[in-house]
């Protein structure tokens, strides 16, 4: 199955080959989960604090579908 990340601020350096602009695609195996996809991009679970899928903030590991859009953001301080 094919899955669309978009990386926010210093999580697009983090994983390489990341587009400039617009979604990387990601192909997985059916049932994959979002830890999968962590591993698959060379993600520690530490550095992302939110993940969204579909627009829905996700505080577990669920398992991935078809087509779902999937965003990493960092850690961020305010001032």
């Amino acid at each position: 199955m094919e899955v669309f990340v978009k990386a926010h601020a210093t999580i697009k350096e983090l994983i390489s080959d990341f587009p400039d602009k617009g979604a990387l695609i990601v192909h997985l195996p059916e049932q994959a989960t979002l830890l999968d996809l962590l591993k698959v991009l060379g993600l520690s679970a530490e550095k992302v604090t939110l993940v969204v899928i579909n627009g829905t903030c996700v505080y577990t590991a669920p398992a991935l579908n078809q087509g779902d859009l999937v965003e990493f953001f960092p850690y961020m301080a305010g001032g």
